[in-house]
């Protein structure tokens, strides 16, 4: 008699080799938390996740305009053409009534009844928008658009370096970040950035001349990445176990370290005016970018280590982040830890923002210069204002629930390609500055105006903004 056996969609994934025995080509005996070889030698073990298959029931009223996305396997690219993009359907900026499904924010968990609903590999997927190139066409952007919407968008990210250097917080770098571990990348990076606003006249050849030196310092200390893993993007249909020859070496911590360094130096050197200093950041972009991807792909591998150790419940007054691995998103899975919880958001929360921030800024920079640019894709984030700027973890968590229960809770983590579904549903009091930020350069700084009087239906001019 045979044994019955449990139905395809139900049996547990089959594990693979941790990736750093399946990089050495060593045996590895797949147990969990940790393969024996990488406790032996006391590095993080990782395991590539399995591939599921994700069924999403969809209400057709509520899809969204005529968009198509892809992961972000082939860059497109892009230029300003003056098209027409389709509005999404009229709507009433209200809570949810009982015959419409509630949004949830990317991955499909609900913070109110899932402590880990910013954990899932999914939401650190890069997506990107279907647009037919024509390098052709001349450069340009629509009247609604605005060509003041480019070095808007650089002058706020500067000024949020600026504000990190001086305060310790801000949209971008947030305040418990590197409350308890700073890398050396970063220190380097905040004494850089509090030279140069405080440099004058005569002291800004020096100072450039040490950010160079700092800047080329930090890219040579990790060139063995970039021969491990090029510089191409990776998509999120490719699987991830070639992405240990150039992730697993880092923590996700370090990798955003470095990635928020670099683009501190590019943000100064491309946009200060300086010949030199602006000709040798370009020779960076190429590995900001990879550092970004990196960086992200990092995050989603933690992410979906985490979701299969499957940790067993911890002490709700533990307050470690990593109760049995080096892994910042190994939270237990059922009892809610709020302090660990709150620095593993910070985490995830400051990847996806500096991901988004650096492509963008990247675009923004080619576009000003050649009038074209590789799209940067997009990538989920929050768009609501009130978590980030908690001062204290039971303030955030206070924040997540209000947010919710208010009827916005696809708002603290949803795709930043829809951010036409921010003026549906969202005053612009309720968007926090990041936020702003990427609608601003997504629409143009009159488009976001006019879209939000119309309450998201008003029909934009031009390609959405560099994308």
């Amino acid at each position: 008699m045979e044994t019955p056996q449990a139905p395809i969609g139900l049996r547990p994934p089959k594990r693979k080799a941790c990736m750093l025995c399946t990089r050495s080509k060593r045996r590895c005996d797949k147990s969990a938390p940790q393969c024996l070889r990488c406790l032996e030698k006391g590095v993080v073990c990782r395991y590539p996740p399995s591939r599921r298959m994700r069924l999403v029931e969809v209400d057709e009223d509520d899809s969204p305009p005529t968009k198509s996305y892809t992961p972000r396997d082939t860059p497109t690219t892009t230029t300003i053409p003056t098209t027409t993009i389709p509005s999404p359907s009229p709507s009433t900026p209200t809570a949810p009534s009982p015959s419409r499904p509630r949004f949830l924010p990317v991955g499909g968990r609900d913070p109110l009844n899932n402590h880990r609903w910013f954990l899932d590999p999914d939401s650190f997927t890069r997506l990107h928008r279907d647009i037919i190139p024509d390098p052709n066409l001349a450069y340009g952007l629509s009247d609604s658009y605005g060509e003041e919407t480019l070095p808007d968008f650089i002058a706020r990210v500067q000024g949020w370096l600026q504000t990190w250097s001086g305060t310790g917080h801000s949209p971008l770098i947030h305040r418990d970040l590197y409350r308890r571990h700073m890398p050396t990348s970063m220190q380097d990076a905040f004494t850089s950035l509090t030279s140069y606003h405080a440099m004058t006249p005569a002291t800004k050849a020096t100072t450039l001349r040490i950010i160079e030196t700092r800047a080329a310092a930090l890219v040579a200390s990790h060139t063995h990445d970039l021969d491990t893993a090029g510089i191409t993007m990776v998509g999120a249909n490719q699987d991830l176990e070639p992405l240990a020859n150039a992730v697993v070496m880092l923590d996700t911590l370090t990798h955003l370290a470095r990635t928020q360094a670099l683009l501190s130096y590019a943000l100064i050197r491309l946009f200060d005016g300086d010949i030199r200093a602006r000709a040798q950041a370009e020779e960076h972009i190429p590995v900001l970018d990879a550092w970004a991807a990196q960086m992200l792909d990092s995050a989603r591998l933690d992410c979906a280590a985490a979701e299969m150790l499957g940790l067993p419940p911890h002490d709700a007054g533990a307050g470690a982040v990593q109760p049995t691995s080096n892994n910042p998103f190994a939270l237990p899975h059922e009892n809610e830890n709020t302090p660990a919880a709150h620095a593993a958001w910070v985490l995830a929360e400051s990847v996806r923002r500096t991901y988004l921030t650096s492509v963008l800024m990247l675009a923004v920079y080619l576009t000003l210069k050649r009038g074209w640019t590789m799209c940067p894709g997009g990538v989920a984030c929050l768009f609501v204002a009130g978590p980030w700027d908690a001062p204290t973890a039971h303030a955030w968590r206070d924040a997540v629930r209000s947010v919710a229960a208010d009827g916005k809770v696809q708002f603290l983590l949803m795709q930043s390609l829809e951010t036409w579904r921010v003026f549906e549903g969202v005053a612009p009091a309720e968007v926090d500055a990041f936020g702003k930020a990427v609608l601003a350069v997504s629409h143009g700084l009159e488009g976001v105006v006019e879209m939000w009087e119309a309450g998201g239906r008003a029909l934009v001019s031009g390609v959405v903004g560099v994308c």
